[in-house]
């Protein structure tokens, strides 16, 4: 195996192992006699908190059979690598049916043809199932070509059926290509958008999503081109500021999926799916049946660790603290944080990034909600420092950095902060007339001298985001920060989740 590691590829890897893991690895090293250095070099990483390479040479140094470290290090990684696909804690429903395609060749390679036939059958039958349709155009090409060396009439029928077979797969493919394509090139546009603000992005939007808008739900040919449609007809409406219709898309959908007993069965894709519904229904404040959907998609964690479990945990903890923070319930998205933050940050080295910082953005906003600005400000300083440059998250835990720094008074903090989001949204491009008011709000505030004043300002603001708000997709900003429950809480003196309750509401 042929491949460049990095310097911090090998600690990586040892710390993003489990304690399982690392006894199944050891385990599977005792089975072999003698004194082994790519041992030593494991047991020796595993006790590192932060990787010291030229201590690790020292330490290794006294054994004669040390040889070249960059070799040492190369076997110890393959090694690990071994036994991690032997322990199979990795592993989902692709790795089954690959499983059953290696068992079907080696059997071919021994001439059990019977037997090998056998096993293909169970896959193809798998790759339905599945919706696996890559693999099972390569399972009827092994089936193609082991007809092709018969030439009996029967095998003839056979051969001509598999090749329409394989016409419809191939169909099947390109179906859910099509509507993939244009999920992720939509998906690249609101990467750097956020939203649709103008028409020129509007534009741009509808053009790519234009072949999907006249399909229906016969001429999806499989269940991961609705799942794909679905996230994509979602995505739009929700660019373009119609909630409910981005909602409507998703929710019908997502109640008739269902869920293999296996957790570690479950593929990726139905949690996004879900996933899109919490989004959505959390940005529409949409909230009928949302708490048994969300015990519900807890309930499939299996406490057993494996990637399906700590994504389903990941997800679940962002979700659930911001529901309660979209509802002014600061306080107890607090504690429950607090309640499940040791097993977070145990799994943290093997959360998403973008899990990781919109959980930390949402756990920030908690203690914003509750008047504990230091926690909250030490939170955002975690996104900002480590977000994509542009992302959503990164502008809005600036823009609730700002609020934090007027929040304790540091007029000095306030005043490099603004000024400093104001330039990275000019960069980014991206900046809301919503986002620009209130940073020129923000600016100001320092100078003005008298509370009649003060409450003056706070009042027009209000006001006029009140207006502003009408183009649903400028209010874009208060799935993050409730910016107008934030200024009534100013100017009517009393506690920013009351207001953020109210307002809610109201609505």
């Amino acid at each position: 195996m042929s491949f460049y590691l990095s310097p911090d590829d090998l600690f990586t890897l040892v710390k993003t192992m489990t304690a399982g893991e690392k006894r199944y690895f050891r385990l599977q090293s005792s089975l072999y006699s003698g004194k082994k250095v790519y041992m030593q070099l494991f047991d020796l990483l595993d006790q590192q908190e932060i990787l010291d390479e030229s201590l690790l040479k020292q330490q290794l140094s006294n054994d004669s059979r040390t040889g070249n470290f960059s070799v040492i290090k190369k076997y110890l990684f393959v090694q690990i690598l071994k036994a991690l696909k032997n322990y199979g804690s990795y592993r989902d429903p692709d790795s089954d049916l690959n499983d059953l395609i290696e068992t079907y060749k080696i059997l071919q390679y021994k001439g059990m043809h019977r037997l090998s036939n056998r096993v293909l059958m169970q896959a193809k039958k798998k790759a339905y199932q599945d919706d696996a349709f890559l693999r099972l155009s390569y399972i009827l090409i092994r089936q193609h070509i082991d007809l092709s060396l018969s030439t009996s009439d029967e095998t003839m029928k056979t051969l001509h059926e598999l090749i329409e077979e394989r016409r419809q797969v191939l169909e099947i493919i390109r179906n859910y290509s099509h509507v993939g394509d244009r999920l992720y090139i939509q998906r690249s546009i609101l990467r750097q958008m956020g939203t649709v603000r103008d028409d020129s992005i509007e534009e741009v939007m509808k053009e790519n999503i234009e072949p999907l808008l006249g399909m229906s739900r016969q001429q999806l040919l499989s269940r991961t081109a609705e799942g794909l449609y679905n996230m994509a007809m979602s995505d739009y409406y929700m660019a373009m500021g119609k909630v409910e219709k981005a909602l409507q898309h998703l929710s019908d959908y997502i109640t008739r999926q269902t869920f293999p007993t296996d957790t570690s069965k479950i593929e990726i894709q139905y949690l996004n799916e879900y996933s899109y519904y919490f989004n959505v229904s959390l940005r529409s404040r949409y909230f009928e049946g949302f708490d048994e959907h969300l015990q519900r998609f807890r309930s499939l964690i299996s406490h057993r660790n494996n990637p399906i479990d700590i994504v389903i945990f990941e997800r679940w903890l962002f979700y659930s603290v911001t529901f309660l923070n979209v509802n002014g319930r600061f306080a107890e998205a607090v504690r429950h944080f607090r309640l499940h933050s040791e097993t977070y940050y145990k799994l943290k080295d093997r959360i998403t990034k973008q899990s990781r910082l919109g959980l930390h953005y949402a756990v920030a906003y908690a203690y914003f909600g509750t008047g504990d600005y230091d926690n909250a400000l030490h939170h955002v300083l975690i996104v900002t420092d480590e977000a994509d440059r542009g992302s959503e998250v990164s502008v809005f835990a600036r823009l609730l950095g700002i609020l934090t720094y007027y929040e304790t008074q540091n007029w000095t903090g306030l005043e490099y902060a603004t000024r400093s989001v104001y330039r990275y949204l000019l960069k980014t491009e991206r900046l809301f007339r919503s986002e620009k008011i209130l940073i020129a709000f923000i600016r100001q505030l320092p100078s003005i001298r008298t509370n009649e004043e003060l409450q003056g300002r706070f009042s027009e603001l209000h006001s006029e985001l009140i207006r502003l708000f009408r183009d649903s997709r400028e209010a874009y900003i208060e799935y993050y920060i409730h910016i107008r429950a934030w200024l009534k809480s100013k100017i009517e003196r009393t506690e920013f989740a009351l207001c953020v309750k109210e307002q809610i509401s109201e609505k």
